[in-house]
């Protein structure tokens, strides 16, 4: 509104500063018109024209050309002398104007003067003093009609500068510009207000789904964020409800399965006992992880800032006290660079062992991440007899990576295996149900990074990545 209000006022600046020149070179042709007259006919001039008939001594001047010497200008004036010779099917002779304009500022262009066929001396004139009053100057006209007396014409107040009014064009096109070059930074405020909350959405962790996005903006954006936020409300309702179901299953599932594990130690087959216990662990086991990959992807616990390293090292170290052959690589060394005196000017790096000491800080969900490093530990004890955890960070992303002694396989299967109760060929032997890598993958998404699979030099190397 505020820009439209801009642009109709700079419209309408610029149509009355054109009206009120239209109105100035109207009049200034209209006072030619009747200048024509009077030279014709030596009639009474009106009294916004000074008009003074040249004494004989001028004349002569004039007739020379040297109409500079006719006025009282101290620098030397710029003199415009040209002839209009008008005829017409509706004049019965030619008509002759001998015109001389002297100006101390320039030197008229009356080429640009029209020269109709059907015209008359008094509109030729009107054209003259149009031209004259379209500048900023106060000239001086010398004219004679046919062959009669040269007249001096002071028209100051028709055609010189202070006659002419103040144009406002100029303003009209800045404030035009003003105008819009404010509707050019709203509508980019808007459009980076749009773009500020579509990579707020794309930035944000999966992790942060309980939190709401903090949004300003137009109207029309906030409803989008309205309803994004009702329908991550909506999300969350069903990821709770899905979780509380498969809570109310796994619960309710406790009773008749202690019923039939009782029933089941009343049989004296010691074969068939033992299959229908197996099945009643894997149905229990299968329940069970279900309801943590569906927690997994619920995301109720809160993040917060830890230790990666220490809390990596207390699961290697209950590993090993059970006698898992799972061990943890030690810190790289780090390098400090030594600044040199006056008298060695050769500087020199020396490496510290930080291992113990260097602490990769994360703000991340403690129990997510121990989650994964169990799954992926397991998942090397299984398949590759053992376990090495390597645990490296940068300035923004954190890697942990186990490598196994597996044997050659591809990665690429193995990275297939993060899709929902998918298992390998050679998992037939050892139990499970095709969802720890699937829960690994989900936890590696919500704090923003990835998993990955490359071919070590004993085994599989899984490299799991989080943001810092």
């Amino acid at each position: 509104m505020l820009a439209a209000t801009i642009g109709a006022g700079s419209v309408w600046i610029w149509m009355h500063s054109h009206a009120a020149w239209q109105s100035h070179l109207q009049r200034a042709f209209n006072s030619g018109l009747r200048l024509s007259d009077i030279l014709r006919e030596q009639a009474s001039p009106p009294s916004d024209l000074e008009i003074t008939q040249l004494k004989p001594n001028d004349i002569l001047i004039a007739n020379k050309g040297k109409f500079g010497l006719l006025t009282d200008q101290s620098a030397t004036p710029y003199v415009t002398v040209f002839s209009l010779k008008v005829s017409g099917p509706k004049l019965r002779t030619q008509e002759t104007l001998s015109l001389a304009i002297v100006s101390s500022d320039l030197q008229y262009p009356v080429r640009e003067i029209a020269k109709t066929k059907d015209g008359s001396a008094a509109v030729a004139l009107g054209d003259v003093t149009r031209l004259l009053a379209s500048y900023c100057s106060d000239p001086i006209l010398f004219a004679r009609y046919q062959d009669g007396y040269w007249y001096k014409i002071d028209g100051s107040k028709v055609w010189g500068c202070d006659a002419a009014p103040t144009d406002r064009r100029p303003h009209a096109v800045l404030l035009a510009l003003l105008g819009l070059g404010f509707l050019i930074l709203r509508l980019q405020d808007v459009a980076a207000n749009f773009s500020a909350y579509a990579a707020l959405l794309g930035a944000q962790r999966r992790s942060d789904i309980n939190e709401t996005s903090p949004v300003e903006g137009p109207l029309e954006l906030l409803e989008i964020a309205n309803q994004v936020e009702a329908y991550r409300e909506r999300e969350r309702d069903a990821l709770e409800k899905r979780a509380m179901v498969l809570s109310a299953v796994s619960h309710d599932l406790g009773t008749p399965a202690t019923r039939a594990r009782l029933r089941i130690a009343l049989i004296e087959d010691e074969e068939l006992r033992q299959k229908l216990e197996r099945d009643i662990d894997q149905m229990t086991h299968m329940i069970d992880s279900i309801l943590n990959y569906t927690r997994s992807e619920l995301s109720a616990e809160r993040p917060r800032r830890l230790s990666l390293r220490a809390l990596i090292s207390a699961i290697v170290d209950d590993y090993q006290d059970l006698g898992h052959p799972v061990t943890l690589a030690a810190g790289p060394p780090v390098k400090i660079k030594m600044q040199h005196s006056v008298f060695d000017r050769n500087p020199r790096s020396r490496a510290f062992n930080m291992d113990g000491l260097h602490q990769v800080i994360v703000t991340a969900r403690p129990l997510a991440l121990r989650r994964a490093a169990t799954n992926l530990i397991e998942n090397a004890l299984k398949y590759g007899r053992r376990a090495h955890v390597t645990l490296e960070a940068n300035a923004t992303q954190a890697h942990l990576t186990i490598a196994d002694q597996g044997g050659r396989i591809d990665p690429e299967l193995i990275a297939k295996l993060t899709t929902p109760f998918s298992r390998g060929e050679n998992s037939k032997a050892n139990p499970g149900f095709g969802l720890g890598l699937t829960i690994v993958d989900t936890i590696a998404a919500q704090h923003e990074g990835s998993l990955t699979f490359e071919q070590g030099a004993q085994g599989l190397n899984v490299r799991f990545t989080i943001q810092r």
